[in-house]
């Protein structure tokens, strides 16, 4: 057990539409619990976390447990205002404590009513240009779920560093993630990084709006990070889907991001 006070410098449950940017915060305790943590706030009605921007904050602490825990996140269909991490700052002079020893944990949050239990995953996470020192690191996230279902939908992961040195890993029941998307001579193109416990093979495609397919399937086997390329000429302002799914030519359970040329 703990012999200090196990303290959050950040608590943001039910917080919508909020920026935490320039802050300095140095624990020195030899047991922090977490640097930030955000979840649904369960009084009266269900209010879930939501375009949450953690921007050019610095971190210090001694042991943590969680530097950043996040519970049942949303966002709006465009997939671009869920929980964001950028640019930060995270130095651990001592341990991280968790399991998996993640900077960033990511819980889905089950609610019992009637006798039967929901299950609450987080939409979408976007994590990039972070600066962490620690020498514990397992993983940059992951994903715990109980209902063995993801406890993350989507994750951007991109240009995070671990002491001075590139580090892009995340595990467990995360759905899909990519490090960037863009439209460039007349294709879609991106990376998809498999998380470290990941085994399957992705399939991706192009649809439209209503969700009819207007390329055809694209096969990406087992990588630690694998670019796809899918030719199509996109107008300007017309948005479409890009679906990535585990089951060939089965796209009712997938990861759907909404683009749009601009």
């Amino acid at each position: 057990m703990p012999r200090y006070a196990r303290y959050t410098a950040i608590r943001a449950s039910g917080a919508q539409y909020v920026l935490y940017q320039g802050n300095t915060i140095n624990i020195d305790s030899p047991d922090t619990f977490a640097f930030f943590t955000t979840n649904m706030r369960k009084s009266n009605t269900l209010t879930r976390p939501k375009a949450i921007t953690l921007i050019g904050n610095t971190f210090t602490s001694r042991n943590i447990d969680y530097p950043v825990r996040i519970f049942a996140g949303i966002s709006d269909p465009p997939n671009l205002n869920g929980i964001t991490i950028q640019s930060n700052s995270f130095r651990i002079i001592g341990k991280i404590n968790n399991y998996y020893r993640s900077l960033i944990n990511v819980r889905e949050v089950p609610i019992t009513e009637n006798r039967r239990t929901t299950y609450y995953p987080t939409a979408l996470l976007s994590v990039f240009n972070n600066k962490i020192r620690t020498t514990n690191l397992g993983s940059v996230v992951d994903g715990a779920s109980t209902s063995r279902k993801d406890a993350l939908q989507l994750l951007f992961l991109n240009n995070n560093t671990n002491n001075g040195r590139p580090y892009q890993t995340a595990k467990n029941n995360i759905g899909t993630t990519l490090k960037s998307i863009a439209y460039s001579k007349n294709a879609l193109k991106g990376t998809i990084i498999w998380n470290a416990d990941e085994t399957k093979t992705k399939y991706i495609r192009i649809t439209n709006l209503a969700g009819k397919a207007i390329t055809t399937e694209q096969k990406l086997n087992k990588s630690s990070a694998r670019n796809f390329s899918i030719p199509i000429k996109l107008v300007r302002g017309t948005p479409i889907k890009l679906q990535i799914t585990e089951a060939k030519g089965n796209y009712r359970v997938n990861t759907t991001i909404i683009y749009q040329v601009k």
